[in-house]
């Protein structure tokens, strides 16, 4: 049964990119945020967008912060190369420490 829900959910999904964002390894990659992550086109609509796997982002890449329960968020979108630290020192300075999951 997980197989066959696996196979629906791939199903209804046009392009996959795999793998965890590694800040170390950030590029500006329109799709993907850092190198060890794979473009996947599993669907035949979205075969148009394979010549973009590796064009890269001309403008300032956007992020949006989500506030969960507690003290935690959510940072959703491809941070620039050093966000994660720069953000970090910035809230020491404030007298707040960012962990992560």
């Amino acid at each position: 049964e997980q197989g066959e829900s696996a196979s629906k959910l791939l199903s209804l999904i046009d392009i996959l990119i795999d793998g965890r964002f590694e800040e170390e390894n950030s590029n500006k990659k329109l799709w993907r945020g850092s190198d060890n992550q794979r473009f996947h086109i599993l669907s035949e609509r979205a075969k148009k967008y394979a010549r973009y796997a590796e064009e890269e982002y001309r403008g300032q890449r956007e992020l949006h912060f989500e506030m969960s329960e507690g003290n935690s968020f959510k940072i959703i979108g491809i941070p620039n190369r050093g966000f994660m630290r720069d953000l970090k020192k910035q809230c020491r300075g404030l007298g707040l420490t960012l962990t992560q999951p």
